[in-house]
């Protein structure tokens, strides 16, 4: 993921963008799940926070007016 962002040609680059996100998404999930039994916490408690938080940004990029609120008074 920090290839995309240095200036460069070539046929390569598309290809490090997508083994970046191929190595970080699986590694960041393996990391997740052994943090979790470590803490012991219940497997369905984590679920069902993650589903809200998804949930929730999938909301606010829908409806940002929200956001817009929350970005503003955080710069204040």
């Amino acid at each position: 993921m920090l290839n995309a962002s240095v200036p460069q040609q070539g046929r390569t680059r598309p290809r490090m963008i997508v083994l970046g996100f191929v190595i970080a998404f699986p590694s960041f999930a393996m990391a997740l799940g052994s943090l979790s039994a470590a803490v012991e916490i219940a497997q369905e408690t984590l679920r069902q926070a993650a589903l809200v938080l998804l949930a929730l940004s999938g909301l606010l990029r829908v409806w940002s007016l929200p956001f817009d609120w929350l970005v503003a008074r955080t710069r204040r």
